[in-house]
Formats: C-alpha cells, structure tokens, sequence
C-alpha cells in the first residue's frame, strides 16, 4: 500500500504475542501480584531449584509444595490437584498468593485420562509464572531413583550415583523397563497414551512441545545454577544462596562412562529417541545456552589451538 506525504514506513517487526503474555506476567511478578510455579518432572532438579529459589522466597515448607506451616482452615482452602482447571487458575492464584511467592508441582506420571489435563490450566494467566527444567533422557534415568537402586543395585553405589559395576545382563534389563526407560519426560508433558518405545509417534513430540511454549521459562539442567541466577535477575529476586552449587548436584561422568556397554547405550537411545528430540527442541528455548556458556568459561590458554610449524 502506497504511504501518503511524508509518512515513513514503520519497519518495526510486530510484538510476538507470546513474549508480550511473558513480559506481562514478569512485570506482575516483580510488582508483587504473581506467583512463580516450578512444574518438577521427578529427577529433573525440583529439590534443587526449591532449596536454591525457597531461601528467596516465601514457600510451602514441605518440598515446596505441601503448606503444612499453615492453619487447618488455611491448608484446607490451599489448591490440592495440579494441573487446574481453566477457570480455577486465577482463584488458586490469589488463594496461593496469600502465604506464598512460589509453589511447584511434581510429575512422576501424566494425568489420568479423566483429570484436568496439562494444557487445561490457563498458562496465559498475568499472574502466573511458570518454570520448567528440562533435562537430558538417559542422564535423567541415571538418577538415584530408590525404586530402581533397590532392583538394580549393581547399577548405583551407596550414594545413588550411577556407576559402570553392574554386567551387560544387569545393564540390558535395567534398559527394558517399561515407564522409567521409555520417555518419560515426553509421557508426561503429553499424555498417558504415550509412549512406545523407539516407535513413538511424532504427534506426542508435537503436543509436548506445544505444552512447553506455553511456560515463561524453561532451563537446561546442564547449567541450572547459572540458569537460576538469570532467572533471579529477571524476575527481581535477590538470591541469599550460592547458585554455584545447584550444579554440583548434577555434574556427572559421560554417559559412555555410565553406561559402559554401547549395545546398551545405542538401545536406550533410539528407545527414547522421541524423549532427546524434545529436550533438544527445549535448549532452543532455554533461558541460557548452556553450550554456549561453557564455551566462554573455558580458560583462554585452554581454548587455545598450538599451531604447527
């Protein structure tokens, strides 16, 4: 269309609406009105992030989720079922907001079929942020998981870290467990009907990584103490804790290393193969690069490169 006189073409790209739903909810966090929601897959750093955030802000004693300092009256208004229904977000808000700054929601399993579901809740809601930590699916199997150290415990030490002791036989059946070692992330962040294995099909990577836009924040666990630093600095909170030791937690030897068998490690790889496209679609979202970040923290005589003569 032709500009009239002097008008002057305005070039300014048009807002992404949903930076804008973000920017909304940021700014009411930092005026006090929000909440900030941790949605915790089992084994994905929610202890972590609630003992690193939970110093900072006022939150449920109990693991950051269960309000037991609160009166009998108060505890029995307090929202128990997550995900919440649509129309219930910004009444659990405001119920919630009245003790606490922060919250988080734990997922071992998706909902059942007749629960709210995960896309239900209203993620757009002004008052709502909310945070996702995403990690890496065999890193994430690895974890000191009780049920597991008790079936397979040549698999882990005393300490729950997962150590190359155990045989091929003890590594093969440990790779066919049917829910902890078939994308489990992907399960949840989509529904019950997921997954299958090396044959999952796409649409559950869709509807996951539908779900995941949705959340103010999503953090790669592989630089979680610099990711919450951030997050801190955009969200106005002063930390009173180091976020230099929510890494030490989740820094391990290669999975090569781990998992010292490549039949084995080939197998859960592509078994899970849905579950790795989904946390590296999710880097692309993350608030840090964490890649990136590790570049610039190599020191510069180890960076480097000896020219030959």
């Amino acid at each position: 269309m032709a500009l009239k006189g002097g008008d002057k073409e305005d070039k300014t790209p048009p807002k992404n609406p949903r930076q804008a739903i973000m920017d909304r909810q940021i700014a009411n966090f930092r005026n006090g009105t929000g909440i900030l929601l941790n949605f915790h897959i089992t084994h994905h750093g929610g202890t972590t992030v609630c003992r690193e955030l939970g110093y900072s802000l006022k939150r449920p004693s109990f693991a950051c989720m269960g309000p037991k300092e609160l009166s009998e009256e108060e505890r029995a208004d307090f929202p128990k079922a997550a995900p919440w229904e649509y129309n219930k977000t910004g009444t659990n808000i405001d119920i919630i907001r009245r003790n606490y700054r922060f919250v988080a929601w734990e997922f071992r399993n998706p909902p059942k079929p007749k629960a709210p579901q995960m896309l239900d809740t209203n993620w757009d809601h002004p008052n709502l942020v909310s945070v996702i930590v995403m990690r890496e699916p065999i890193s994430r199997s690895l974890a000191g998981d009780g049920k597991m150290m008790r079936k397979y415990p040549t698999i882990w030490d005393k300490a729950g870290v997962a150590s190359n002791n155990g045989t091929l036989e003890d590594f093969w059946q440990f790779a066919q467990e049917p829910v902890h070692n078939n994308n489990y992330a992907l399960r949840i962040l989509s529904d019950s009907t997921c997954c299958n294995g090396s044959n999952t099909d796409v649409s559950y990577l869709e509807e996951a990584t539908e779900f995941v836009s949705r959340f103010t924040f999503v953090i790669d666990i592989a630089c979680l103490g610099d990711s919450l630093q951030k997050l801190a600095d955009v969200l106005g909170i002063e930390l009173t804790q180091n976020t230099k030791s929510a890494d030490s937690h989740h820094q391990h030897k290669t999975l090569e290393e781990r998992i010292p068998y490549p039949k084995v490690l080939n197998y859960l790889k592509e078994k899970n193969k849905r579950d790795i496209e989904l946390y590296e679609w999710s880097k692309t979202r993350s608030i840090l690069d964490c890649s990136a970040l590790e570049q610039q923290k190599v020191p510069a005589s180890d960076s480097k490169k000896k020219v030959p003569p």
